[in-house]
């Protein structure tokens, strides 16, 4: 599933592209995703204001969501969930399907960057194989009361996160600190992935009480959190199946991954002995895998 840095990453890809567009049309073609789309969703999405169609104010993120606000105070909420995909191209028609796993299309028009009275038209798609995405529509003043996200935890890039804040909310909690980092409640946008490389870069066990870390570990925890956020970001998200950027290609972070996915290989920057240690372990936790090198990232 798309983590923080593939939604930001993707966020700021149409965010370039589709500026301050404005909605022209759109078609469902498909509404049983994960969540079945509301049977007015297209109508009040293409409402018009005083100026014609909707224009797209902002490209926001929230944890894995990303939120498209439109003129009049609606948003729409998209979860890409495990292999959705929102695809770009230079278009003036929404027909015909362009996938059989195409489930929604978008029909953008903006001003040309060039100048002038001549407008681009793009087309946004938005296909899941496995239909585990979903879309819905809310208003922009009641969108922290929205049920999928009214309980998100602190964004990782929030100016209060950092040590303390761990510490305050790890505290009295019995389960492993990497099961606490998959709590979208305590913090939004970390899945298995980039938990497992933080606590690599914190030198934390991910089996260790998240009640139990100290001040000076929860304060290198999210540090590590962080940077490798801050780094998978630069490097355009991971690609391991479905992720894709909105122009078709991939980003490349997973071949700068220290431990997920490297079982039995060397723990990179350490001086563990492979023959001794094993390499990198593989666990299952809450039926989730999880990497890291036993050597490094101590109890």
């Amino acid at each position: 599933m798309p983590e923080l840095p593939e939604v930001e990453v993707l966020r700021r890809q149409l965010r370039r592209a589709l500026g301050d567009a404005r909605l022209a049309d759109m078609r469902i073609y498909e509404r049983r995703l994960r969540f079945p789309l509301s049977e007015g969703f297209a109508d009040t999405a293409l409402t018009r204001d005083r100026r014609g169609t909707p224009r797209l104010e902002d490209i926001r993120r929230r944890g894995k969501y990303l939120l498209f606000h439109l003129s009049g105070g609606r948003v729409l909420l998209c979860h890409l969930g495990m292999s959705g995909q929102l695809l770009l191209e230079d278009s003036s028609q929404l027909e015909p399907r362009r996938h059989c796993h195409e489930h929604l299309a978008f029909l953008f028009r903006r001003r040309d960057r060039r100048g002038g009275s001549r407008t681009r038209t793009v087309r946004l798609g938005f296909r899941d194989t496995r239909r585990f995405g979903f879309w819905d529509i809310a208003r922009a003043d009641e969108l922290s009361e929205h049920p999928r996200l009214r309980g998100l935890g602190m964004e990782p890039f929030d100016a209060g996160f950092g040590g303390s804040f761990l510490v305050g909310a790890f505290a009295g909690r019995r389960v492993s600190v990497k099961s606490a980092l998959l709590d979208q409640r305590i913090v939004a946008g970390v899945g298995n992935i980039y938990a497992s490389e933080a606590l690599f870069r914190a030198r934390i066990s991910p089996m260790v009480c998240a009640g139990d870390l100290t001040a000076r570990r929860c304060g290198r925890l999210a540090a590590g959190i962080v940077s490798v956020l801050e780094d998978a970001i630069a490097a355009g998200g991971s690609t391991r199946r479905d992720y894709v950027h909105s122009d078709g290609g991939g980003g490349y972070f997973q071949h700068r991954w220290s431990v997920y996915g490297r079982e039995g290989e060397p723990c990179p920057g350490c001086r563990c002995r492979l023959a001794e240690t094993g390499g990198i372990q593989k666990s299952l936790q809450s039926g989730r895998s999880t990497f890291y090198c036993p050597a490094r990232q101590r109890r």
